[in-house]
């Protein structure tokens, strides 16, 4: 079943960069990650405008473009939704998103 590029979350793109190399489809991809490991949101409008000033304020503070806007996404995303965030770069989210929860191993 195909799914609207809409309720793709940003990390999937990050899964199909690392999937074997043979994995050229959703499909593909979709069986690498079975369902029951993860629940799939469509993004919220609030969460892209979120992410756009996210990215822009670090553009402005750094200068370069140091992160990918669907870093930003991710973040935004977990904010807006009130989730939590499993993430390797705390700083730099709570930098951006607060009061976002924040779990760093």
């Amino acid at each position: 079943m195909r799914r609207s590029g809409e309720d793709r979350m940003p990390d999937y793109l990050r899964l199909r960069l690392r999937c074997a190399a043979d994995a050229y489809s959703l499909e593909a991809v979709d069986d690498a990650l079975p369902a029951e490991y993860y629940r799939r949101e469509p993004l919220p409008w609030a969460a892209s405008f979120l992410a756009s000033q996210a990215f822009i304020a670090d553009r402005r503070r750094s200068g370069v473009k140091r992160s990918p806007l669907p870093d930003f996404y991710i973040g935004a995303h977990a904010a807006v939704a009130g989730h939590t965030l499993l993430t390797r770069d705390p700083k730099r989210y709570r930098s951006y998103f607060p009061k976002l929860r924040i779990v760093a191993p």
